[in-house]
């Protein structure tokens, strides 16, 4: 891969402040990154995920 400002990806830095050894990211994690995208079914399916993360949530409070 080589940088391209103008390309479709995005790499983000590790920021994490723990470890973190999980074989794969959240769904919250990817439904965020999708949500950012710039394709718009991309973003659509992200938004999605995370109104349903989050109503899953407060049922379960």
């Amino acid at each position: 891969m080589i940088p391209a400002y103008d390309g479709k990806h995005t790499l983000y830095e590790w920021t994490l402040p723990i470890s973190y050894s999980a074989p794969r990211m959240p769904v919250a994690v990817i439904a965020a990154d999708l949500a950012r995208s710039h394709d718009p079914a991309e973003r659509a399916r992200g938004i999605h995920a995370l109104r349903r993360l989050k109503h899953e949530w407060a049922l379960s409070r």
